[in-house]
């Protein structure tokens, strides 16, 4: 596994694993942050239930989309999570693609960031999915997390939705190509390049809707 440099600034790492995703493309994935509510229980189809948009991307452009997700995990009923600029993420990127979601855990006093990282190959693309967080709450999430796994799972969650995407999301992404209104069907191009100040920026503006 690589270095984890957030934890020198006060992370830790609730997640953190590494994927082969065969026969799925980088174009694939980023339209399909943009586009689950086409096919989310597909992603997860025991614990995935209900996803819909607070704030579609194709009315707000990528950054800034606002979901709401059910899963059985999430007692409450359904959990908000908001695309954010891969700005905030000033850690190294070993990958040319990448997703920041500021996670079901935030609140006022704790920051909760989901990151998928992914890269083409040769046979699809290699993906590398983690959770970090800090605040109050960080070490008690973290032990709530070790408990679930040490007593329940044989799979991870992202590793069953690392498995699913070649299952469904070709067939998906092609089914849908035949819809050409991006508010509809938006697609995303999230790309990064490094910026001189060691951050990390899209090649092409995420924070603006989609025009028809």
């Amino acid at each position: 596994m690589a270095d984890r440099p957030w934890e020198k600034e006060g992370w830790v790492t609730l997640s953190d694993e590494e994927h082969e995703i065969h026969g799925v493309t980088v174009e694939m994935i980023d339209w399909w942050w943009d586009n689950m509510e086409k096919g989310y229980v597909l992603w997860h189809p025991t614990e995935h239930k209900n996803f819909y948009w607070e704030v579609a991307p194709g009315d707000a452009g990528h950054v800034g989309a606002v979901q709401v997700a059910d899963q059985d995990s999430n007692k409450q009923g359904g959990a908000r999570g908001k695309w954010l600029d891969v700005s905030v993420f000033p850690f190294p990127i070993d990958y040319d693609h990448c997703l920041v979601l500021e996670g079901f855990n935030s609140d006022k006093d704790n920051q909760d960031l989901c990151v998928h990282m992914y890269s083409a190959t040769d046979y699809g693309c290699k993906h590398r999915f983690l959770t970090i967080m800090r605040g109050p709450r960080a070490k008690q999430v973290k032990e709530m997390i070790n408990r679930r796994k040490n007593s329940s799972e044989t799979r991870s969650h992202p590793t069953v939705e690392a498995e699913r995407w070649p299952e469904f999301l070709p067939e998906l992404y092609r089914l849908w190509s035949v819809v050409r209104d991006p508010r509809i069907n938006p697609h995303p191009n999230l790309k990064i390049k490094k910026m001189p100040n060691g951050r990390y920026a899209y090649i092409t503006p995420q924070n603006k809707p989609p025009k028809a």
